[in-house]
């Protein structure tokens, strides 16, 4: 693609100051006569490849018209041009190596992919060249197993350099174009597809997983409706809902505002009825047992209101505090898992527990609020199994533990502490956090990281059996095992998705020593027992906080912080 952008430089003028240009300066009539000159600019753009940065000179062509003895007129590219060998080196190891030969009677380089890459010396030597270089086209064409290929090429300094994209679109690699950092990002992984598209709709960053010492409610919710991708963003400040429709390709196809009903936006279910559940709040530091703090309301479909209930009296000054919220249904039920502020005590403080509501969906009455306390409750997660309700809490005084609770017949049956912490009741920092949860077959599965006796975060899967009681019945299994001299750090993003009863997947984020992400992700059963060891993708960013769809047994999020650019992205589960 061609950027327009036409500037005056001097021969030996850097890349970087190029860049930064004006847009639109226009050549003086003398340099219209001047002669046309094809130069290599050096490239401003880093490249990275599964998250390593290419150590390779690239290139930009630019056509230039030569002023004087030092200056020209550029209409700079903005494609990338690479040496053959340098991309060879850069991609051996991974799912799309190649190997470089020679077709003599052709006269052109065969590359055979899928075969070793024998390196011959010289690769990836990168110069740091800051001048201009002559620049003339190549007719050295390329043969992919024997088969022509079309990529574009110049002589520069002697070598033969190809463009980049054409190089990516042989061997089926998707090209990441992010203007805000000015990268370009190349992924080679068999089992992820990416597929990227431009002028972005969606308001919100996808970066958005701010669990420190407690977490916050998700946003974005992404979802199918008729056969249809949905996202949904919540925007309080414009006190409404975004749902966009995209096309199977990712295209959007519209886009649908609903008005909030309360100014805070607690979360969204999609339930088996075919319906959709979004709760709301508002403050009420006036502690009023009048005030409206919840309303729950019933959408068909097509988001037309059909149903409400309002909550009042529950000890709520605000909803939400300081936790996320999740929600399930089953059978005309839907229960509601969060936390809250509540109202002043004589301590003269406001203290955090979670909060839950069980409803009818058909009436839209409250049937009960289940008395599963946890204080500080800093992230909440519920699942229906069967008739059975499992809730799990992030506490730090009452208790201080990862602590799954399982209510049935209206009461708590069963109350067993997963991981519990050292450090003081009331402590907020206890060196962990709750990933998720699902139900199995025969257990309770719920993933988290912690800091636990290695003193730096490890990811940790429980496995619960339905009959336990105490915590000598949790199975505990660390998919990870860092210690604090690990140059990788494990983010606070760890996500478990339920594919069936017996298939589950594990997923979470680490940064490498140089910050730049690597989602992980393992397959386990619903006994805990790993069906695919943590396979790390480097480069390949998180879903932030909101959860991957499910789809025929595959993973689908996206990642997006401007408004040019989405990258959507696939993970294929075996």
């Amino acid at each position: 693609m061609n950027t327009g952008i036409r500037i005056l430089l001097s021969l030996s003028i850097m890349a970087s100051m190029a860049v930064a240009a004006p847009i639109g300066i226009t050549a003086p009539q003398a340099a219209v006569a001047a002669t046309t000159q094809t130069k290599a600019m050096p490239a401003t753009s880093t490249v990275y490849v599964n998250g390593q940065e290419m150590q390779s000179d690239l290139y930009t062509i630019s056509i230039c018209k030569k002023v004087n003895a030092t200056d020209h007129y550029c209409d700079i590219n903005d494609d990338l041009y690479v040496k053959l060998r340098d991309f060879a080196k850069t991609l051996q190891g991974t799912d799309k190596e190649f190997a470089v030969g020679y077709d003599s009677a052709k006269k052109k380089m065969n590359l055979l992919s899928g075969k070793a890459y024998k390196p011959v010396g010289g690769e990836l030597k990168k110069t740091n060249s800051e001048s201009l270089q002559n620049a003339k086209p190549s007719d050295a064409g390329l043969l992919l197993d024997g088969q022509a290929a079309t990529a574009t090429a110049y002589t520069i300094k002697g070598s033969t350099y190809y463009k980049l994209r054409d190089l990516c679109t042989i061997f089926k690699l998707p090209v990441s174009t992010r203007t805000y950092d000015n990268s370009i990002r190349i992924h080679t992984y068999g089992e992820l597809s990416t597929t990227l598209v431009a002028g972005n709709t969606l308001e919100r960053s996808s970066v958005d997983y701010n669990y420190s010492n407690w977490f916050s409610p998700s946003k974005r919710f992404l979802y199918i409706s008729g056969g249809q991708l949905q996202v949904l963003e919540a925007s309080e400040t414009r006190s409404q809902l975004i749902i966009h429709s995209f096309s199977s390709d990712y295209k959007e196809l519209g886009q649908k505002k609903v008005p909030m009903e309360l100014p805070l936006f607690g979360g969204f279910h999609q339930s088996q009825d075919g319906n959709y559940y979004v709760i709301y709040g508002q403050n009420n530091r006036e502690d009023s047992d009048r005030k409206v703090v919840y309303r729950v309301v019933k959408y068909d479909n097509s988001w037309k209101k059909i149903a409400q209930v309002d909550i009042t009296d529950v000890y709520v000054s605000e909803p939400f505090h300081a936790s996320n919220v999740t929600m399930d249904s089953y059978n005309d039920k839907l229960i509601i898992h969060s936390g809250r502020l509540r109202y002043l005590t004589d301590d003269g403080l406001r203290h955090q527990s979670n909060i839950s509501f069980l409803i009818d969906t058909k009436t839209m009455t409250v049937l009960e609020q289940p008395m599963n306390h946890v204080s500080h409750s800093f992230a909440t997660y519920v699942r229906f199994d069967g008739n059975r309700i499992v809730y799990v809490d992030h506490g730090d005084a009452w208790p201080r533990s990862i602590v799954l609770q399982v209510e049935s017949n209206g009461g708590i049956e069963q109350t067993v502490d997963l991981i519990t912490f050292p450090g003081k009741l009331g402590d907020n920092y206890t060196g962990a956090n709750l990933g998720g949860l699902e139900v199995a077959s025969l257990n309770d599965l719920i993933v988290g990281a912690d800091s636990g006796t290695k003193g730096t975060k490890n990811v940790f899967l429980s496995v619960v059996p339905k009959n336990a009681q105490q915590s000598s019945d949790v199975k505990t299994i660390w998919l990870t095992n860092y210690t604090t001299k690990s140059s990788v750090r494990i983010k606070n993003q760890t996500h478990l998705v339920k594919l069936s009863d017996n298939k589950f997947v594990v997923m979470w984020e680490e940064l490498t020593e140089a910050g730049e992400p690597t989602v992980v992700y393992a397959v386990i059963d619903g006994s805990g027992s790993i069906i695919q060891k943590p396979k790390k993708l480097p480069g390949v960013p998180s879903p932030g906080n909101m959860m991957p769809l499910v789809q025929n047994g595959n993973l689908t999020w996206y990642y997006s912080q401007t408004t040019d650019l989405v990258e959507w992205y696939t993970l294929r589960i075996q």
